[in-house]
């Protein structure tokens, strides 16, 4: 096995002391080496292929650079591996390293902090009263983005764009599929509350809307009773606004049991630019939520709480990716 590469090694190949390889690497304050030494020590490092170990770093400096994110045990597409990558690329251009810990039922928060000590949490969604008793207890950080204003002016205007899309292709009478259950309301009652907002803005009739659970556990039998109920009669629901493009995916699936056709019978819509949307048929008009805007929003929220500087600008990107089914 080959033998790590230690700051003792780039000292000896750059004739300086390991103070002065700290010093160089970790860009110290208040220390005054000239130019060309600094130079040379980092010339030895980028020969010997030196990485500096951050967990000697944290110890020496009494200050971690892990930053724990917090997932929860729930259905969802590719969105949180997205997010993750974001995350990850934001946290090693600080210098930190991002840990996942994914959370299941009944498992609290100490646990995974018996083995890592996190400069700071991390969560899209609110963590129980337990774990927020746990972070209080241990004095470390919360960062979280749920019902902030950049996040619901985010979800509320898919939802906006989805009831103009509609409208557009005139459409008037509208339904809303959500999803079910406490882990989806972070995202589905801002998106559920601008539908309605959108429907009254555009004089629409009231909407009928209904919620299902995502995916694998959700199946197209547990809409098609509501869905029959909607596509019948003298006023019937003739376009369905997804929570997100597995909602849609549902719908559609449905709908075929019912003999409905898309979009000629029923339009569907759905969120989040899913790979498999543009494979379904006829392929999802769906809404892009770019996750690297979420993930972004979460990592300068998490710098500020650690008192460090955010290093980007908050935006908000929504925008339509039409297709055949509305």
């Amino acid at each position: 096995m080959q033998k790590r590469t230690t700051s003792a090694d780039v000292a000896r190949a750059a004739g300086v002391s390991r103070a002065t390889v700290s010093y160089v690497l970790n860009d110290t304050a208040r220390q005054s080496i000239p130019e060309r030494t600094r130079a040379r020590v980092r010339a030895a490092a980028a020969e010997l292929n030196y990485t500096p170990n951050p967990a000697a770093r944290a110890l020496r400096s009494g200050r971690s650079t892990v930053i724990l994110f917090v997932i929860r045990h729930t259905p969802h597409g590719s969105n949180v591996g997205l997010g993750t990558l974001r995350l990850s690329e934001r946290a090693l251009e600080r210098g930190f390293t991002l840990l996942v810990w994914q959370s299941v039922p009944g498992e609290p928060l100490s646990w995974p902090l018996t083995h890592v000590q996190p400069r700071v949490v991390a969560s899209f969604y609110p963590l129980p009263q337990e774990s927020m008793d746990t972070l209080a207890l241990n004095n470390i950080p919360f960062a979280c983005t749920s019902g902030t204003t950049m996040m619901s002016a985010r979800e509320g205007e898919a939802a906006t764009v989805q009831v103009r899309r509609l409208v557009e292709t005139g459409h008037r009478r509208l339904a809303h599929v959500s999803a079910a259950g406490a882990n989806s309301a972070t995202w589905a009652k801002p998106r559920h509350e601008a539908f309605l907002a959108a429907c009254a803005d555009h004089g629409l009739p009231e909407p009928r809307a209904t919620s299902v659970e995502l995916p694998p556990l959700g199946t197209p039998d547990d809409i098609t009773d509501t869905l029959r109920a909607w596509c019948s009669g003298a006023d019937p629901v003739t376009a369905v606004a997804a929570y997100n493009d597995a909602v849609a995916a549902l719908v559609m699936a449905s709908a075929r049991e019912l003999g409905l056709r898309i979009p000629e019978d029923l339009a569907v819509i759905g969120v989040d630019d899913e790979a498999y949307a543009a494979l379904l048929e006829p392929p999802l008009t769906t809404v892009r939520i770019p996750m690297d805007e979420r993930a972004d929003e979460l990592f300068d929220t998490a710098m500020r709480v650690i008192g460090e500087e955010p290093g980007s600008e908050a935006t908000t990107t929504v925008r339509l990716v039409p297709r055949a089914s509305a």
